[in-house]
């Protein structure tokens, strides 16, 4: 694929990040990806959010507390 630019990671105590031992409840694992969200809006036209499992769920917590800016029906852009 052409023209598209990814920006990733990983939450507390998955993927890379399983080491990490402090214990994270889901809004506060809101922070980094409301972040990376807001310099993305920063960056690019358009941006899309995907998810699976817990990032599923924290994009929803995200739309919920209105980090995401709506549009038509939905907020931002998200795939799920």
């Amino acid at each position: 694929m052409q023209g598209y630019q990814v920006l990733g990671f990983d939450f507390p105590q998955h993927g890379e990040r399983v080491y990490e031992t402090d214990f994270i409840m889901p809004d506060q694992c809101v922070r980094e990806p409301e972040s990376m969200y807001e310099y993305a809006k920063g960056h690019a036209q358009a941006v899309s959010l995907f998810g699976c499992s817990i990032g599923a769920y924290i994009f929803q917590v995200m739309a919920q507390r209105e980090t995401l800016n709506r549009c038509g029906g939905c907020y931002g852009e998200i795939l799920i």
